[in-house]
C-alpha cells in the first residue's frame, strides 16, 4: 500500500507494478495452480492532493464579439488534499485555439474568481500560454476556482462563419508533460488524471 505523509509517504515519487501472480488450488483436483501476468502496466505518480475535475462552467455556444476585453473561456478547477498541510493549485496553462473565418487573439489576460488582478498570457503557435500563476491566484485547495480568459478579438469584416473556441489538451501522464501544470505543495506535476481533451471552453460564434 501506498503510505501516507506522516507514515513517510513522499510526493513526486513514481510508482508501478512490474508483474503479479495468482495462486490458487483446485476445488475438485486439490491441484496447486499458479498463473503470471505478462501485461505492461501504467505508470503512476504519487501526490499529496489530485485534481478531481476540469469543466466548462459555461454554455457550450456563445455570440462572438470582436473588440478588447472579451470572454472567451472559462474553466473550472475542483480538487481535495490529501492531508491538511498539502496545497493544490494550478501553476501554467496552455489552451489549444480553435479559429476559423480569420478570427485572432491578442493581448490575453487570465482572471479569476474573488481577485481583481488578472495575469497576462502569451499567444504562440496556436495556443495561449500563461505561466508562473502564483499560488494565490490559482489555488483551489478550499473550494473549486474558476479561471476565465480575456482577449482582444478580431475578425475581418468580409469574414462569415467565424468562431473561437478553447481547449485544454493534452491531459499528459506521469512520462510526458500535458497542458495543465499544478502542484501540491511539495512536487510539481504536468499531468491531469482525465481523458484528452481535458476540457472544451464555449464555442463563440457569429
Amino acid at each position: 500500500a501506498v503510505k501516507s505523509l506522516n507514515a513517510g509517504g513522499v510526493s513526486g515519487e513514481q510508482v508501478q507494478i512490474l508483474s503479479f501472480a495468482i495462486h490458487g488450488i483446485g476445488e475438485w483436483s486439490w491441484r496447486s495452480y499458479d498463473k503470471s501476468s505478462i501485461e505492461s502496466y501504467s505508470l503512476f505518480e504519487t501526490a499529496r492532493s489530485v485534481v478531481t475535475d476540469i469543466t466548462n462552467p459555461g454554455p457550450e455556444t456563445d455570440v462572438l464579439i470582436t473588440g478588447a476585453g472579451q470572454r472567451i473561456g472559462s474553466f473550472r478547477f475542483a480538487g481535495k488534499r490529501g492531508d491538511g498541510a498539502a496545497d493544490l493549485a494550478v501553476t501554467d496553462l496552455t489552451f489549444q485555439i480553435g479559429a476559423t473565418g480569420g478570427a485572432s487573439l491578442s493581448n490575453v489576460q487570465l482572471a479569476t474568481d474573488g481577485l481583481s488582478d488578472r495575469v497576462s498570457c502569451s499567444v504562440l503557435a496556436g495556443n495561449i500560454i500563461c505561466s508562473n500563476i502564483s499560488a494565490t491566484f490559482g489555488s483551489f485547495e478550499d473550494a473549486p476556482r474558476t479561471l476565465t480568459l480575456y482577449a482582444t478579438v478580431t475578425v475581418p469584416p468580409t469574414s462569415i462563419n467565424s468562431y473561437v473556441q478553447l481547449f485544454l489538451t493534452p491531459a499528459g501522464d506521469s512520462s510526458s508533460a500535458g497542458a495543465v501544470t499544478w502542484t501540491d505543495g511539495t512536487s510539481s506535476f504536468s499531468w491531469v488524471p482525465f481523458d484528452s481533451p481535458i476540457a472544451s471552453g464555449t464555442k463563440f460564434e457569429r
